[in-house]
């Protein structure tokens, strides 16, 4: 189907850009340049089909394209001067050669010669299925008599009674500069994509065909997709070579993306057809649904259990490479990024919470007999999904095996979680116990209870009985994940460094050789 491709871009002296080599690139010209006294030549296995277009009021000279950019170079005088206007459209290959070629000249006609500009098109055809044009227009106006005009021009400030006001300071009258086209707003710009998109859609519906495009981004088009990368000449030869590209990598990042978007949204779909009969279905206040849809801009995910724990892992990721260049470039032009990922990492956190309330508001109006205080989130949303799943409550025997049962999975999920992430930190989890000993400490000094002494225990209330369990099995829980990724750290020293006693380093230094380690294995596979 036809595709809508509008770049445009600046050719400046100050990025080291040349008006003479960049013409010869895209017409496959060889073409001398006066300013840098040599030849520019780049060959091309099929030969651009190459036009110059100029306005009744630019002279004769300006269709040879030697003598033009040349011209341009000596007019733009300053070291960082923009020598030219860059665009690249791709064009429709639902539409022949001499379509593709009447479609692009009369707009180029319209919107850049018929304003002012020369327009310096080259047609490149030499790569399967992407044929597509590069423009480079002039930069400045020319007069009536053909000569160069100015970019800007000085506009004086008068007095009420029509004088120019005069500086005393300055010793001259007050002035401003202004623009002498509108080339250079954004709103031009604008109109220049627009039209492109017009164009095309009224050549493909002149020939017959059924096919439109638009010049709108996905955003504005009220899309989730994410609109994937242009690749770019060099990018695009590597992936045709069957070698990956940063550009080719992202944009099968992206696609990955779109497609569990797309599954997203279909689950989405039929999850609320069948909550329109389920009696059993999520409820969220008013307010917790505004601030969900809010977290969900900002963390662009749907708000899920299992989306949030695939942003942590991101996030955590994240983290870890951008506190690595920190380290390695010893400055702070990763602060902004740190930043960023805190302020993530509070929304997911912030989301998990209203989850979590939500699932416990769930299971206390469907299970009144389930100690709630004793269940994990991940076991609470277990028991919510399949209550939902299935349409009907549990009884009190199959709701303890499908709490028992999530209780494993939850062990050996999360430890599957610890052994694959390298980055994982003891010191984390250590402040999560130390929390949840402060809260049994709390607990156990207002109600007298020993820890050494059951019967301190077996005599309280069960409402107390039940509220003391469910502060003691987090306890379990984040003691054997300090113990397994003590395990992993230990069993990854021993592997690749046996000469070392581990005994010997601190926690902090065990953990930076596992994720070193982890880190050069990572990249072995990727080469």
């Amino acid at each position: 189907m036809a595709i809508y491709h509008f770049e445009a871009k600046v050719i400046s002296r100050g990025k080291g850009q040349s008006a003479i080599a960049s013409a010869s690139y895209r017409s496959g010209e060889k073409l001398y340049s006066e300013r840098y006294n040599k030849f520019n030549f780049y060959g091309r296995s099929v030969a651009p089909k190459t036009f110059i277009l100029k306005p009744s009021n630019a002279p004769d000279w300006t269709l040879n394209r030697q003598k033009l950019w040349n011209e341009v170079e000596k007019i733009e005088k300053s070291k960082n001067a923009q020598l030219a206007r860059d665009f690249i459209l791709a064009l429709p290959s639902e539409l022949n050669e001499e379509e593709q070629e009447e479609l692009l000249l009369n707009y180029c006609q319209e919107n850049f010669v018929n304003h002012g500009m020369v327009a310096d098109i080259a047609i490149h055809r030499d790569k399967d299925g992407n044929p597509h044009a590069h423009i480079m227009t002039t930069n400045r106006p020319f007069k009536e008599n053909g000569d160069w005009g100015t970019r800007q021009k000085k506009v004086y400030h008068y007095d009420e009674q029509g004088n120019k006001i005069y500086d005393k300071e300055k010793k001259t009258y007050q002035c401003s500069t202004e623009k002498t086209t509108d080339w250079d707003s954004k709103e031009r710009l604008k109109q220049w994509r627009e039209n492109w998109a017009v164009a095309i859609n009224n050549s493909l519906e002149k020939k017959g065909l059924n096919i439109t495009v638009t010049d709108k981004s996905f955003k504005e088009q009220g899309k989730k997709e994410l609109p994937t990368k242009h690749l770019g000449s060099y990018a695009h030869q590597l992936e045709l070579k069957g070698l990956p590209s940063e550009n080719g990598d992202i944009n099968r990042e992206i696609k990955k993306y779109n497609q569990l978007l797309y599954k997203q949204e279909q689950l989405e779909k039929e999850t609320k057809e069948k909550n329109q009969t389920n009696p059993f279905t999520r409820h969220f206040t008013p307010k917790e649904k505004r601030i969900l849809s809010d977290l969900s801009k900002e963390l662009n995910v749907f708000i899920s259990f299992e989306k949030l724990e695939d942003k942590k892992r991101m996030l955590n990721n994240w983290k870890n490479s951008a506190l690595a260049k920190q380290a390695m470039t010893n400055g702070q032009e990763q602060e902004p990024i740190l930043s960023k990922i805190k302020d993530q990492k509070e929304a997911v956190e912030q989301a998990e919470i209203l989850l979590n309330k939500e699932a416990q508001r769930f299971i206390s109006a469907h299970y009144p007999k389930v100690n709630t205080n004793a269940l994990s989130p991940y076991m609470a949303r277990e028991l919510v999904d399949k209550t939902i799943h299935n349409e009907q409550l549990f009884d009190l025997k199959e709701t303890e095996q499908i709490l028992l049962k999530s209780q494993q999975q939850e062990l050996s999920h999360n430890l599957s979680l610890l052994l694959k992430d390298p980055y994982i930190s003891v010191r984390v989890m250590k402040e999560k116990l130390n929390k949840q000993e402060a809260i049994l400490k709390t607990f156990c000094a207002k109600h007298d209870i020993q820890l050494e002494n059951k019967e301190s225990v077996a005599r309280q209330s069960d409402e107390v009985k039940k509220a003391f369990q469910g502060i003691i099995q987090p306890l379990a829980r984040y003691k054997m994940a300090i113990k397994a990724v003590h395990y992993y750290h230990e069993t990854t020293i021993k592997e690749h460094l046996p000469m070392i006693d581990s005994k010997q380093l601190n926690e902090l230094q065990k953990s930076n050789c596992a994720m070193l380690f982890s880190i050069l294995a990572t990249n072995s596979k990727k080469k």
